[in-house]
């Protein structure tokens, strides 16, 4: 089963870029979701082209909003409390931002 998000938060900081085991890039972008005033993290995998070009221009601190499937895991840090691991594989983003002379 899969279900959709529409996630709207802050990237926390510049995406990562990986290499798949099939040769093809993706990135992984950590957005901060403040859930009530608290704040929920989020792992947000980039595979799509136009979603990576267009969160490639972003810089950490930009309010986003990024739409795709996600999954929820629990998991135990070593004589830690159990956390829920969020994690979306997004296909489209925009930014809430105002928009800068700078063309981004």
């Amino acid at each position: 089963m899969s279900a959709r998000v529409l996630l709207s938060g802050v990237l926390h900081k510049a995406p990562e870029r990986k290499t798949s085991k099939n040769n093809k890039e993706y990135l992984i972008a950590s957005i901060r979701e403040n859930n009530g005033g608290a704040n929920r993290w989020w792992k947000v995998l980039i595979f799509s082209e136009s979603a990576i070009e267009f969160i490639d221009r972003l810089v950490a601190g930009d309010p986003v909003q990024a739409s795709g499937t996600f999954d929820a895991r629990i998991w135990t840090p070593d004589g830690g409390e159990p956390r829920v691991n969020l994690t979306m594989t997004a296909d489209a983003f925009l930014s809430a931002r105002a928009k800068r002379g700078d063309g981004r």
